[in-house]
């Protein structure tokens, strides 16, 4: 199997990028053990996140993920840059670029959203609320996807 396939075992598959590996684990295991459970590809940090992105939306649309996930902690701005930096090319393909954050105020919430992000969910320290708050994830992809064209 590539890097990624549209679907395996019919479920979503998400694009991660995230500079933390612990942190790319547990949203995979999260997100496979939630009631609407996605595959989810760990693409890596920004660099080769990027990197790996453009090559896919540029020349393998066959592997386009059914939504990107960005969670950079590198400096404070780290996602909302690399959200701008791929938004173009991302939303032309009419998949939901998401944001997490260990915030939702305001500031760090409107500068996510005003980067391209479609959503911005936060990266709670409490597991439980973690969990919780991945399920509205995978719902908030289910929501923006439900009128979508099913690509095949």
């Amino acid at each position: 199997m590539g890097l990624m396939t549209q679907y395996v075992e019919n479920k979503p598959v998400f694009a991660l990028v995230d500079d933390h590996v612990h942190s790319a684990r547990q949203l995979s295991r999260t997100l496979s053990a939630a009631p609407e459970p996605a595959f989810l590809v760990w693409l890596g940090g920004a660099n080769r996140g990027k990197r790996i992105l453009m090559e896919i939306f540029t020349a393998r649309p066959e592997r386009t993920p059914d939504m990107v996930i960005v969670n950079l902690k590198g400096y404070s701005s780290a996602s909302a840059e690399f959200i701008a930096d791929i938004e173009k090319l991302v939303h032309n393909a009419d998949i939901p670029i998401v944001a997490l954050a260990s915030t939702l105020d305001a500031s760090t919430r409107n500068t996510l959203l005003a980067a391209g992000a479609s959503a911005v969910f936060e990266h709670h320290a409490d597991l439980d609320a973690y969990r919780r708050e991945m399920a509205q994830l995978t719902r908030f992809w289910v929501r923006e996807t439900a009128t979508w064209p099913i690509r095949a």
